[in-house]
């Protein structure tokens, strides 16, 4: 199945939506009662215009989304050139993450926020020995600003963007403050239409007050919890072992930025423990720096281990999804 995607045609991750509707299909027959915790300005406004049913429409929905998303971090890896070979793992691996387990297929604000890191992480990577930076600073921050709309956790994303910078360009304080301005562009538009409409103390309630929180678990299904930790530490594992060949025999240029995302990912842990009634969905948290990083690491591997092993990953989701078919 991977060498249908062992291929530079991006146009190939169109097929990214039939996989998704394969990992996604369990949702629908075998649906859970779930709620967003503590949902951005942004994620409020779309739970009011679909509401939170899961059913096949927003099943179609979420899998339009993720494809979307597999094929923007394709074309970054793509653009860039973070694998020693051109091909389209970076989304595979993204949409097998994001459908690992059915509390990780909702419509929650990670999931949507992440679309804006992904914009994040293209800006980021253009600044590079870019003597003409500005609007991509402006941008970079402009969209972790959005991403925070829809889960506001994100917004300590900016520190990432600083972070980035430092390895991009060196430290100059003024391209800081173009990244800080730009986050807090949508905050000023959001508090606007805000205050124009009477709601402002409501919006800064739900936006801040609620958005962040400290070690606060939302209480689930433990074989769900104890599914989604083990696998996760292990994707986390496999691309922590695989840094020194990643970084191996790559130019500086690559070298910084496949850093970059084990900063995305370092961060992305830490900002679990911020979040309010951590759901499982939380875990889509790190899914871009998992994703982007385990597609890569399967570029080193032979065709017949990396179409084994993924054989393998696919078949035990599927029997996660379908555990109460195959477990007492």
């Amino acid at each position: 199945m991977l060498s249908v995607f062992r291929s530079n045609q991006l146009l190939n991750s169109v097929l990214l939506l039939f996989y998704a509707a394969v990992l996604h299909i369990s949702s629908v027959l075998l649906p859970n009662d779930w709620a967003p915790s503590s949902p951005g300005l942004a994620s409020q406004w779309v739970y009011d215009v679909v509401g939170m049913h899961y059913n096949w429409m927003t099943m179609g929905l979420v899998c339009t989304l993720l494809t979307v998303q597999a094929t923007m971090l394709n074309a970054i890896v793509l653009e860039h050139r973070l694998g020693e070979e051109q091909n389209l793992f970076a989304g595979v691996f993204y949409v097998l993450f994001c459908s690992t387990l059915p509390e990780l297929m909702y419509l929650s604000p990670p999931l949507m926020a992440n679309t804006f890191l992904l914009i994040v992480l293209g800006e980021l990577y253009k600044v590079h020995k870019n003597p003409s930076a500005e609007t991509a600073i402006f941008n970079a921050g402009f969209w972790v600003g959005m991403a925070a709309l829809f889960a506001p956790v994100y917004l300590a994303f900016l520190i990432w963007v600083f972070i980035g910078l430092n390895s991009m360009r060196g430290l100059v304080f003024k391209e800081r403050l173009m990244a800080f301005t730009g986050a807090l562009t949508p905050f000023l538009l959001a508090g606007a239409w805000l205050f124009w409409h009477g709601q402002l103390q409501d919006g800064i309630q739900q936006q801040f007050i609620k958005g962040f929180g400290w070690m606060h678990f939302q209480p689930g299904d433990n074989f769900s919890v104890w599914a989604a930790g083990i696998l996760s530490g292990l994707a986390v594992l496999i691309v922590l072992a695989s840094a020194a060949g990643l970084l191996r025999r790559k130019s500086i240029q690559v070298q910084k930025k496949v850093s970059l995302l084990y900063w995305l990912l370092l961060l992305a842990g830490a900002l679990i423990l911020v979040q309010p009634g951590i759901q499982i969905a939380h875990w889509l948290i790190a899914a871009i720096p998992v994703g982007a990083l385990l597609g890569l690491a399967f570029i080193n591997l032979s065709d017949r281990w990396a179409e084994a092993i993924h054989i393998l990953l696919l078949a035990t989701i599927l029997i996660l999804q379908y555990k109460q078919f195959f477990l007492p």
